[in-house]
Order: C-alpha cells, then sequence, then structure tokens
C-alpha cells in the first residue's frame, strides 16, 4: 500500500502492485467465500436495522433471516439477531455452520 495512504483521510488509494497482491491471495481455494457475492444492500444512515430480513445491519450482531428461514441457526439468534454463546460469526459463506467460527 502507498505509505501516503495510511496517514490521509478519506480516500485511500492503493498501488497496482497491493491491488495484484491481493487479488491473487484472494482467488485461492481457501477464499472462495469471498469469491463471486451479491453486493449488500445499503442501509441508509440513521435507519434502524430489521431483524429477520437477511441483511445485517447496525445495531444487529448477525441476520440469518427470518425465524423458519434462518440458514444459520447454531449461531444467530433469529428472534433478536444477536449472535449465540460461543459463536463469532452468525451468517455468510464464511461462517461454519456446525462451530460458528469463521472458516475459509
Amino acid at each position: 500500500m502507498n505509505p501516503e495512504a495510511i496517514r490521509s483521510r478519506g480516500v485511500k488509494f492503493f498501488s497496482s502492485c497491493s491491488v495484484d497482491g491481493f487479488k491473487h491471495i484472494v482467488s485461492q481455494p481457501e477464499f472462495e467465500c469471498l469469491q463471486n457475492q451479491t453486493v449488500p444492500k445499503v442501509v441508509p444512515q440513521g435507519r434502524v436495522g430489521v431483524c429477520g430480513n437477511g441483511i445485517l445491519e447496525p445495531p444487529e450482531q448477525c441476520d440469518c433471516g427470518a425465524e423458519g428461514h434462518c440458514s444459520h441457526i447454531k449461531c444467530c439468534d433469529p428472534v433478536n439477531c444477536a449472535l449465540k454463546p460461543m459463536a463469532t460469526c452468525g451468517t455468510g459463506p464464511c461462517c461454519d455452520k456446525k462451530t460458528c467460527h469463521v472458516s475459509f
């Protein structure tokens, strides 16, 4: 990364070397969960999150979908969108549904 980007405010610029390095790393098989992901919907600042809609919004810790359709029921409480005890993740392709920990 360009050293000036670290000290500056606002937009951060990466060198082409940094971008190429990042592309190489995330193209590895163990990072498949980062590839071809849909772009999350943007929630306007100040808007309260809606638990159960499958979109992680403040102040939710997780949002695994509606109560009857929660994809990570062992990890995320679909009623209050909070992580269950010992869970470090609650939704997404990088969250192991059995261990509730991020896996690559």
